[in-house]
């Protein structure tokens, strides 16, 4: 099994916990019936619905200005020239882009290659994401 798919699962356990119970039942049964992506999709949906709206906003502007600064430096690899330093990339995906640049991954086909940079990107995101736990166990406290 891939580590993404791996991480995606731990990451929507621990979502979960958040969530009311007829929730998790819900969650459950899309997963089952509709498969992955439809259990994943409600899972967020059901998340969005008790976490506040300024941490929703933080996280989309922050992917944008990260699939941005992705798709710069793809542009400047291609073309030749001055290049974002990998640890810029890491720190961007730490404080939040990373879904943006999850997406530029897949979409520009950048940085995906090299597995140190993966281990590392994945790392970031799970340290994200534990913050992003840990600041809604304190919102709901």
């Amino acid at each position: 099994m891939p580590a993404h798919d791996v991480l995606m699962f731990a990451a929507a356990c621990l979502m979960m916990v958040l969530t009311p119970g007829p929730n998790m039942i819900y969650l459950i049964s899309r997963s089952i019936c509709q498969g992955r992506k439809a259990g994943v999709t409600s899972l967020l949906g059901v998340v969005a619905g008790f976490w506040p709206w300024p941490v929703a906003v933080y996280y989309l502007l922050a992917s944008a200005l990260t699939f941005a600064i992705y798709w710069w430096d793809k542009r400047r690899a291609t073309q030749g020239g001055w290049r974002v330093a990998e640890n810029t990339l890491h720190l961007l995906s730490g404080c939040g882009g990373w879904p943006g640049a999850l997406l530029a991954q897949r979409l520009l086909r950048h940085k995906n290659q090299k597995r140190p940079f993966r281990l590392w990107f994945w790392l970031t995101v799970l340290l994200n994401l534990a913050l992003l736990l840990w600041f809604a166990y304190l919102w709901h406290k």
